[in-house]
């Protein structure tokens, strides 16, 4: 924020416009998708039959179906089989009740949970002073300062991480849109922020959000899905293996490499949570580690420096 020089910009002003900012996008992607998910589930229930009796007469994927399947799936009464999963889902929903009525108290612990957020960061100064004098008081100057290093690593990690997914889904979201704008599928502009929106789930989010997509397309065509996951699983695999690790990768200070080797790690120990803080934690590992092996060569305290100096 503007502000003149020796004074602080508002905390208050600058807060507010954050929760606004954040708001906004959350809004603006559930009135873009929600709606059109909803309307094309309905279409795609409704096509079913219509989707089986194309298939049947043009040939195209059921002339790759071996013969005993493709009778199998001939027989099927596909109208009622439809309405026996719409009569199953409405039961579902009812059933799901107690569930979403336990889900009513994440809410709030949710709610009560940004309160205390927005209290802490509108006296983070006091809190912080707190910390460093009772640290200073029990455990002493140096643990103090240490430890405010390792919440400086561990600050400026998770933040360009943060920014580097948004700014990678940014680009994901973007590419899927282009992609299918000139492909002319549809649902075209929603695909993207789908996409998108999914994968801030680490490892497995685009992919779920490129099913979703494949899924609604399906409702209009299924030559136009086919092509869409084509070009998907092209335009994915291109985003995992250089956009990724570049873009976040550089942003919290890592390489190729330790960048995959973080999500894998954290993934394969924490499931999905370990992937999504895997990243920023192996970045502030791996400066901490970088910045002590750099303070002891220069003082000679290293390991081969001791060991030469035994020999000698």
């Amino acid at each position: 924020l503007p502000h003149k020089e020796g004074e602080k910009p508002s905390r208050v002003l600058a807060l507010i416009i954050s929760l606004v900012v954040v708001l906004a996008v959350v809004v603006a992607i559930i009135i873009l998708v929600v709606p059109q998910f909803l309307e094309c589930m309905i279409t795609f229930g409704q096509s079913i039959p219509v989707l089986i009796a194309s298939l049947e007469g043009g040939g195209g994927v059921a002339a790759l179906l071996p013969p005993d399947l493709y009778r199998l799936l001939a027989d099927v009464d596909w109208e009622k089989l439809s309405a026996d999963v719409f009569t199953w889902l409405q039961a579902g929903l009812v059933s799901a009740l107690p569930s979403v009525l336990s889900a009513a108290g994440l809410v709030d612990s949710f709610a009560i949970g940004c309160i205390f957020a927005v209290w802490m960061l509108l006296d983070k100064e006091n809190l912080s002073a707190m910390g460093h004098r009772i640290l200073r008081t029990y455990l002493g100057v140096s643990t103090d300062e240490k430890f405010t290093r390792i919440t400086q690593l561990l600050d400026e990690s998770f933040r360009h991480y943060v920014v580097g997914q948004s700014v990678e889904a940014v680009i994901l979201g973007s590419l899927i849109t282009i992609a299918a704008l000139l492909l002319g599928l549809p649902y075209a502009p929603m695909l993207g922020p789908l996409v998108g929106l999914m994968s801030f789930i680490p490892m497995i989010g685009s992919l779920i959000g490129g099913i979703i997509g494949a899924i609604m397309i399906l409702s209009v065509s299924w030559e136009q899905a086919l092509i869409f996951l084509v070009v998907f699983f092209i335009i994915q695999q291109i985003e995992a293996n250089f956009i990724y690790p570049r873009v976040v990768g550089k942003l919290v200070g890592l390489s190729g490499f330790w960048t995959l080797l973080g999500i894998t790690v954290g993934g394969a120990l924490f499931g999905v949570p370990g992937a999504f803080i895997g990243v920023p934690l192996t970045s502030a590992f791996y400066r901490a580690i970088s910045e002590n092996m750099n303070m002891r060569e220069e003082a000679g305290e290293s390991l081969n420096v001791r060991v030469q100096r035994a020999l000698e």
